[in-house]
């Protein structure tokens, strides 16, 4: 029986991904480890080789890097037996040709191809050096990377450079090497020098327990690795601070990776999403607010809030987007909030606003400058109505919605009213000061009150049986759309079910604009216009200050270049608007055409 149930529910997974579009399902993919012998090694030799000819490098007018040639040679043979010593020879070969690049004359002919022979070597060298650190546990936490020459055992100090991280952050990384994933549409890298990195930070070893209280134990970030021109230092600097370095002299490109980082964790780490639609009491967790980097008081924050039958991940291309602006992720820091997309999104909402309360109580008293109570909420599909909660003042009019009597009235006891108070009783939270909507469905969504939408529903095991009781001790308390038990969020779904249209009438601060982007990308007789799931006429809010329409289905408008670009604008304009004029409702938002 248990087996029937299971293959019922991936059935139920399948059209329900086919049909609603709503989940961000991870495609065929693939990453490969730089250094490791993939093809990057034989074209980079080869080409250095060549450079190496043409310079007529046998003559011991370049002894340095002649022995570069030989210690990696050595290192390649060490490392096909699995021998640490490679470790040795590819930093004593990144050593000779770090020395050689500082060295080089350009009056001289052929020292450009000289110069080019040397950094490809000495880039190939240090990429496998670092590789194989970390692989033969050389690598000591935030301190540096143990070598052995000439028998004696020295210790290469790892110097960081404007990260939010802290040292014991770095102790596990990957050398990037080719990698690609279906769910990000663009890989933003540079050209330059150093090594990308994506370096992988496994718990928090901070000092400070606020540090660690809203980021996950498991986060990947971006760096770029270099060896100091004396070779005695490795330096990693951050990609997302410094596009350029002075080197040696001179001004040059440092070589970054911003999509790779995104990329491993999509490939090695993702979350599931499944569990928390079918069973989301058995997570045995509430809703978790997490943040992408340490918290930088000088940034606003940006929460996303992912939809039904989805994940954070579902953000991973708008992510990739925003951060690599660099001045977007100069103003901004990227939160996210996952939560469990079987429960009622009324729960959900009090949950992030829970945890919004907590990370005011963590940093607002914090003496530095504050952007917390300019947070901006980015809420695709349901995550759009959990995020609308948060603006809404609900006073009694969504307890009415459902209840006959006063919720004092009820016979329960004291904690059972004071779960129902906070979730149907709410005020606009102070942190919150602009949402976006994509692809929400404020008067619902036909694919709920349809037979999938129904089976759906059916298939959500609630592990709260507490509702029950409240049903069996209350007879006829309780109105007709709840009286049946809890709803859980597919019903909430429903254009049939009343809570909508109370969420709709509900006073909301008017302090706060709201943005509306939706699809058009499907027009049926049922729905007419939309993105395949929500109508344009459920997706439209009248208060909103601006509203794009872009031809995608419901889930392609996650990964549409038209949603990045009106994105971008939002940013640029909330960065920029006058609190005075924002209170009074009549920013004027300039066309995307014109702000471009």
């Amino acid at each position: 029986m248990e087996a029937l149930h299971i293959a019922i529910r991936a059935l139920i997974v399948l059209i329900a991904i086919t049909v609603t579009g709503c989940a961000n399902f991870k495609p065929v993919s693939y990453w490969w480890e730089g250094g490791s012998g993939s093809l990057i090694d034989p074209l980079t030799i080869s080409k250095a080789r060549w450079k190496s000819i043409e310079a007529k490098l046998g003559d011991a007018d370049h002894p340095a890097l002649n022995s570069a040639w030989a210690a990696y040679q050595q290192g390649k043979s060490y490392e096909l037996i699995g021998n640490d010593a490679a470790v040795d020879e590819y930093y004593r070969a990144a050593k000779l040709t770090r020395k050689v690049i500082a060295t080089i004359d350009f009056r001289f002919p052929n020292h450009q191809d000289t110069f080019e022979a040397a950094q490809l070597l000495h880039h190939e060298s240090l990429r496998r050096f670092l590789r194989l650190a970390h692989d033969h546990k050389r690598v000591e936490r935030g301190v540096g990377i143990k070598v052995c020459l000439s028998d004696n055992s020295i210790l290469v100090p790892i110097v960081i450079h404007d990260f939010p991280w802290q040292p014991g952050d770095f102790t596990d990384w990957r050398v990037v090497g080719n990698y690609t994933n279906r769910n990000l549409t663009s890989d933003k890298k540079n050209d330059g020098i150093g090594v990308p990195l994506v370096v992988i930070r496994d718990r928090c070893y901070a000092a400070l327990n606020t540090a660690c209280a809203f980021m996950r134990d498991q986060i990947t970030f971006p760096a770029t690795a270099l060896l100091s021109a004396d070779g005695c230092a490795i330096d990693f600097y951050n990609p997302l601070k410094s596009s350029k370095l002075e080197i040696d002299g001179f001004k040059q490109p440092l070589a970054s990776d911003l999509t790779a980082d995104i990329a491993y964790q999509l490939q090695f780490h993702e979350d599931s999403r499944l569990e928390g639609f079918f069973r989301p009491g058995q997570e045995n967790r509430d809703g978790d607010l997490y943040f992408m980097e340490p918290f930088q008081p000088e940034k606003i924050p940006i929460v996303l809030v992912h939809g039904l039958l989805s994940s954070p991940a579902a953000w991973s291309d708008i992510y990739n987007e925003l951060r690599s602006d660099p001045n977007i992720r100069k103003r901004y820091q990227f939160w996210a909030f996952r939560y469990s997309t079987g429960e009622p999104f009324v729960k959900s909402a009090h949950e992030l606003r829970d945890k919004l309360n907590q990370v005011m109580a963590c940093y607002s008293g914090l003496d530095h400058e504050q952007n917390l109570e300019k947070t901006i909420l980015m809420g695709h599909s349901m995550g759009g109505l959990v995020s609308k909660v948060l603006i809404s003042e609900s006073g009694n009019k969504v307890w009415n919605a459902i209840s006959k009597v006063p919720l004092e009235s009820i016979a329960a006891d004291e904690m059972t009213k004071q779960q129902l108070a906070q979730r149907l009783f709410f005020s606009p939270h102070p942190m919150v000061s602009r949402v976006v909507y994509i692809a929400t469905p404020h008067e619902g969504s036909e694919t709920a009150g349809r037979l999938l939408g129904r089976i759906a529903s059916a298939s959500i095991k609630q592990a709260d049986t507490s509702y029950d009781e409240l049903l069996r001790n209350n007879p006829g308390v309780f109105k007709d759309s709840v009286s049946r038990g809890l709803p859980t969020s597919v019903d909430l779904l429903d254009p049939e079910q009343p809570f909508l249209n109370v969420l709709s009438c509900l006073q909301r601060n008017p302090c706060v604009p709201t943005h509306t982007i939706l699809g058009t990308s499907c027009m049926t007789l049922r729905l007419g216009q939309s993105d395949g799931v929500v109508s344009v006429e459920s997706a439209q809010q009248k208060s909103s200050q601006s509203e794009e329409r872009i031809s995608a289905t419901h889930n392609g408008l996650l990964r549409h270049k038209d949603t990045f670009a009106e994105l971008k604008r939002i940013l640029r304009q909330h960065d920029t608007a006058t609190p005075d004029l924002e209170q009074k409702g009549i920013i004027q938002f300039v066309p995307r055409e014109s702000a471009e």
